[in-house]
């Protein structure tokens, strides 16, 4: 439904031309036509586009140039002006001389615009000679087919389109953004359409641009030049309910494209609401006007605005999107509520919902404030949008090649054409229960037997209610066409074995994840073209799934996997080369090493999965060699996917594609290298290299400087140049993103563009994650509201910077299964003991405000130098050095007090264990009191070993520079002189494990009111 299409006026569709106010208009385009005078009483539409006119009787008119709106020339304007003052003599006697021809006269008098006895040719809708017959215009939703798209091969993009596109794609992932800590509430999105006029603040009228078609305003000229005044008046309204009433009456008789109609009056009380840190909010609740009962409340913010400029309609458009988070209300908190109110807003509703295109028009009559006006709005359905955007969503790191246009047909028997596989991961055929798909590289001499025992068992168990896909790896001995052969000779029907043929091969884990995704049945196992697994095992796994997902192959993911694990002392194993049987038993252990520990056969080509499975497993698949089985069970087991083992009949088959001592070494390597597996040496904790898009909000001393400066700046890693080539090479981009509008900016366009408040930088970057301590996690307490934990020094608690797989919250979410943790409270990385990790965003929500109101006791224990006195209290103001963000913004002052006890101290050392009670929480706190008082903590690398060791005035430019110049030298020390192959950047060195970590430890954590007390052991550094 094109709101624009109700809206739009074709007898006043004529281009909007440039504006003067000399004379009083003349003709029916007066709100488009705002020309000079003389040139307003031509009487031709061809004045739009010819210098030279003819009135409606074919006599010239005059011979004076239009003075076109987009003319920027200071020799056009002359030449204008020197016309119209010169030759306005010359113009006279013609325009006496067309008085007098008998034309068409003007209705009501010479002053008002002349009408036409018939419509000009411009004006009449086009109906194409084959169809004169048909008096309507005729819709079809069949695109045009073009033998060639483009003199370039491709359609070029509507950029009107795209920038609507973006900025909803946009904004709906900055939402995602802003709110990842929280459930998710992308689905309590609201976009809208609104009809009204943009109005300018200075003429106070409606906006008038030089253009001739729709456009979509900036953002900074609408916030400063106009406004957007919704509503239309109340005939137009009446019209335009009588025409959408009218209209939703046609369409009742057909089903699949009617409307809904319902009719609410209710009152809208609304307040505005404003929290620290927080955006602005309004508070609403909606009350029926018959029931009095409460029908909504919701917290509505405004996410954005596009105004949208429409010359050639009565109405312009703004499209808004706000997001509107449900909340309770019982009666004392409504009664509150009410006190607060600052609008009240009786609206009567009619709406007209349009389940075939997901939109609803709303038709309101509003009382407000002693006022009535009346609003047409068209909302899109946020699900339908969701759902559309996450089928686009397509990570291109899970597609390892993309596959050629030929791999996405088949060919079957019985005819000779090729036919589109079906859309990737679409639901299953409502009469296909089983697929099977068969990976197949050269097997024309093994395909035979096990097809023919394959179709066997299928006809019997579920005839007619099966498909096979063979999926050829860039075979060279006919197997595709063998394929093909052999299904006609065993009598299947045709599309029930469909073929398809790769170009070049890929490995059995690409033409297995191939396959797999263009699966119809609501179950589908791989199998090995050898025989080597009796397909009459496939009940078994049947009946194993079915018990897992319940019957509920579409809903419930599982996965059931064939084993020869029950095999290990048969004459099947036992039998086997030596080599064969080591490299078999290195393979298992790598295996247990790299996590899976509950499954004992991991390599048999025998697996069956249910849809649901399919979709959550296959598109995320990037290796395509032998080891891809490991992979897919990893993928199901960090999704929490339920895998049965089921022992199967097994037996060895001659003509393995497998190359022993070479796809050994090779399965071996992609196992190590598989990018969830973690590398653990010298006590540190590693993770390769991976690519990653990193989004950065552009901070406020970012601002008013090129993207070239900031990210040579702040982001070193790069050289200038290097970061130059990536801007280029569009591996790093701007999105715009200010309030109302998001556009993407790229490549030259960032090298002159300075950035602004609001702007979004998005590198795709080649991650490094430092290392970190290789140690355990101790789980101090957990129950079902909270998990409380030990945390290690030297180990980031939640993703931040270049940590991401290396974090707390990562590790606990891989090793244990503990998804959607939420931290309560920051620890620095160097720092260990107690942290507190929400498991639903209501109790983080909880323990977060006990320790923002002071009702949480914090206690830490530090090992500093020198003898501490017995107590002491400091309450020196923090000051946070940040040399990155340069003089003006790299120094924070911030008021704090710390309470000190001493607990011990040893002569032979010179260091004291201190007991620690920080009563207000500022960053690095402890560790900057403790440095004022001359006992900075004993290893402490920056405040005692390190740049900051001296209590220095930081406000000092000197100072302040002095330490920078320290820094990128530290920096630079710790870079090798080896760069990364893939990216470029310098490599680090490996850092030694005791200077990741801090001699302060959070030992207990203590609510006031005896609600709870979390407590850990003592570190072992305590002891001295």
């Amino acid at each position: 439904m094109d709101l624009k299409n109700l809206i739009s006026n074709d007898e006043m569709s004529a281009p909007n031309m440039s504006r003067t106010n000399s004379q009083q208009r003349m003709s029916i385009h007066d709100l488009m036509n705002s020309d000079d005078g003389a040139i307003r009483q031509r009487t031709s539409i061809t004045n739009l586009t010819n210098d030279l006119d003819v009135d409606m009787n074919g006599k010239k008119t005059m011979t004076r140039s239009r003075r076109m709106s987009s003319a920027t020339s200071s020799d056009a304007d002359a030449s204008s002006s020197r016309s119209l003052n010169s030759s306005f003599q010359d113009h006279s006697q013609p325009l006496e001389e067309l008085k007098e021809n008998k034309e068409p006269k003007a209705t009501g008098g010479t002053r008002k615009p002349r009408r036409y006895a018939e419509k000009p040719v411009w004006a009449k809708d086009y109906v194409p000679t084959v169809r004169k017959s048909v008096r309507k215009p005729v819709l079809t939703t069949a695109a045009t087919k073009l033998s060639v798209a483009s003199i370039t091969g491709t359609i070029p993009r509507n950029d009107f389109n795209k920038v609507v596109t973006e900025w909803i794609w946009a904004n709906v992932e900055g939402v995602r953004h802003e709110y990842a800590s929280r459930e998710p509430v992308d689905r309590y999105l609201e976009l809208e359409l609104k009809m009204g006029h943009i109005w300018d603040k200075v003429k106070d009228k409606r906006l008038r641009l030089p253009v001739n078609c729709e456009t979509i305003l900036n953002v900074d000229f609408f916030q400063s030049e106009c406004f957007f005044r919704s509503g239309v008046p109340a005939q137009q309204f009446h019209d335009l309910k009588a025409f959408i009433a009218k209209l939703a009456q046609e369409k009742n008789h057909n089903r699949g494209n009617r409307f809904v109609v319902e009719n609410s009056h209710c009152v809208d009380l609304i307040a505005h609401e404003r929290k620290r840190n927080e955006k602005p909010s309004t508070g609403r609740v909606s009350v029926d006007v018959k029931t009095k009962r409460r029908m909504t409340s919701v917290h509505k913010q405004r996410v954005a605005d596009l105004v949208m400029y429409l010359p050639n309609s009565l109405y312009d458009i703004r499209l808004s999107m706000s997001l509107e988070l449900p909340y309770e209300m019982n009666d004392a908190a409504f009664e509150s509520f009410q006190q607060r109110v600052e609008l009240r807003r009786d609206k009567e509703r009619v709406s007209y919902t349009h389940p075939a295109t997901f939109t609803k028009i709303d038709m309101t009559k509003v009382k407000e404030n002693g006022t009535v006006k009346h609003e047409v709005e068209l909302e899109l359905d946020v699900r339908e949008l969701l759902r559309s955007m996450a089928k686009v969503a397509e990570d291109p790191l899970h597609s390892p090649r993309k596959p050629y246009d030929s791999e996405l047909e088949y060919i079957t028997n019985g005819t000779a054409g090729r036919f589109k596989l079906p859309p990737r991961n679409s639901p299953p055929s409502e009469n296909i229960e089983v697929s099977v798909v068969v990976p197949c590289f050269n097997e024309h001499g093994r395909l035979r037997a096990m097809l023919a025992e394959c179709i066997e068992h299928l006809e019997a168990r579920f005839p007619g209610q099966y498909e096979i896909i063979i999926v050829d790896d860039g075979s060279n001995d006919g197997t595709a066409q063998y394929a093909v052969e052999l299904a006609a000779e065993l009598g299947l029907r045709p599309h029930v074995l469909r073929v398809v043929q790769f170009v070049k091969n890929r490995g059995k884990g690409g033409a297995v994840t191939h396959g797999m995704q263009f699966s119809r049945g609501k179950y589908a196992i791989f199998a090995d073209a050898d025989g080597a697994s009796k397909f009459s095992d496939l009940d078994k796994l049947l009946e194993s799934i079915r018990r897992l997902d319940r019957n509920e192959p579409e809903t419930r993911a599982a996965v059931a996997i064939g084993s020869r694990a029950h095999m290990v002392n048969t004459d099947a194993v036992v039998k086997r080369s030596f080599v064969r049987n080591f490299l078999m038993y290195a393979l298992h252990a790598l295996v247990f090493v790299f996590g899976i520990r509950t499954i004992k056969d991991t390599q048999c080509g025998f697996k069956l999965f249910n849809k649901a499975a399919v979709a959550k497993i296959f598109p995320k698949m990037h290796t395509e060699g032998w080891i891809f089985d490991v992979e897919l069970l990893i993928l199901a087991i960090n999704q929490h996917i339920p895998v049965d083992e089921i022992a199967i009949s097994w037996h060895e088959v001659d003509g393995s594609k497998m190359v022993l001592a070479r796809d050994s070494i090779t399965m071996a390597i992609d196992l190590v290298v598989t990018r969830l597996a973690y590398i653990s040496t010298g006590g540190l904790r590693m993770v390769p290299p991976y690519y990653r898009q990193c989004v950065t909000t552009v901070k406020e001393r970012w601002r008013n400087r090129l993207l070239l400066d900031v990210l040579t700046t702040e982001f070193r890693e790069f050289s200038e140049n290097q970061h130059l080539q990536r801007i280029k090479d569009n591996q790093v981009i701007v999105q715009r993103r200010i309030k109302q509008q998001t556009l993407e900016l790229r490549q030259e366009q960032l090298l002159s563009e300075h950035l602004r408040q609001g702007d979004v930088i998005v590198r795709h970057v080649h991650v490094h994650e430092p290392p970190i301590v290789d140690a355990k996690i101790q789980t101090v307490y957990e129950d079902d509201e909270v998990l409380v934990v030990n945390k290690p020094a030297g180990m980031p608690i939640h993703p931040v910077q270049n940590f991401y797989y290396n974090t707390m919250v990562e590790i606990l979410k891989h090793e244990r299964g503990l998804s959607e943790l939420r931290p309560c409270f920051r620890l620095d990385k160097v720092t260990s003991g107690i942290c507190i990790l929400a498991k639903s965003v209501a109790k983080a929500k909880e323990i977060q405000a006990a320790i923002k109101n002071k009702q949480v006791r914090k206690v830490y224990v530090a090992r500093v130098a020198g003898k501490f006195p017995e107590t002491l209290v400091c309450k020196d103001d923090v000051v946070i050095v940040e040399t990155k963000r340069g003089f003006k913004d790299g120094i924070d002052r911030k008021p704090a007090t710390t309470e000190f006890k001493r607990l011990k101290y040893s002569s032979l050392l010179d260091e004291s264990i201190v007991e620690c009670r920080p009563l207000t929480g500022r960053t690095h706190q402890i560790r900057i009191h403790l440095r004022n008082l001359g006992f900075p903590i004993s290893n402490d690398q920056l405040y005692r070993h390190g740049l900051l060791a001296t209590n220095e005035d930081y406000s000092d430019p000197d100072v302040f520079q002095r330490i920078a110049k320290e820094a990128q030298n530290s920096r630079e020390k710790q870079q090798t002189d080896e760069f990364c192959e893939e990216c470029g950047k310098r490599l680090f060195k490996r850092p030694e494990p005791e200077k990741l970590m801090l001699y302060l430890h959070a030992i207990g954590y203590y609510h006031e009111e005896n609600k709870w007390a979390y407590v850990t052991e003592h570190p072992e550094w305590i002891n001295i």
